[in-house]
């Protein structure tokens, strides 16, 4: 909407503001990004992409390169976006810990599909193990599979 060498309109400004409050950045509206932490800046990036008004938002490794406070706060975004304004998030991630607590569905590759379905119904020993290998555990945790990788007697 704004074009190149044009000045965002009172309008513009509005939606941006809105979409930092949607990501709980909106304290630091005024703040150059590059002082802001990896985490603030993942979350400056999904407002960003807030402003067009998705459907669909497509996210490659949210999480990656922040810390565990960070993570959390990434998909707690992302689950609120999800529930409270039906935007679609369909994200890749390395991280099967951290993700399982908010996915209603996960996708499991290897060059190809391998499993669709829900947490609990992908993320069994048999499923990983054919991706990952033997060195795979996994345990449920408070009703969410938790996979660990090591050496682990059963």
């Amino acid at each position: 909407q704004i074009g190149w060498l044009r000045q965002p309109q009172k309008i513009h400004r509005e939606m941006a503001l809105e979409s930092l409050k949607n990501v709980g950045m909106a304290e630091f509206s005024e703040r150059p990004i590059g002082e802001l932490s990896g985490g603030q800046q993942q979350r400056v990036m999904i407002a960003r992409a807030l402003v067009a008004s998705p459907q669909l938002l497509l996210l490659d490794e949210p999480t990656a390169s922040v810390d565990i406070y960070a993570q959390r706060a990434i998909l707690e975004i992302l689950e609120k976006l999800n529930r409270q304004m039906g935007i679609t998030i369909l994200m890749v991630s390395h991280d099967i810990n951290e993700i399982v607590h908010s996915c209603d569905k996960i996708l499991l590759l290897n060059g190809n599909v391998n499993i669709f379905g829900t947490p609990n119904q992908v993320l069994t020993k048999d499923n990983l193990k054919e991706v990952y290998g033997d060195r795979i555990y996994v345990y449920d945790h408070h009703g969410h599979p938790h996979v660990l990788v090591g050496d682990f007697s059963e």
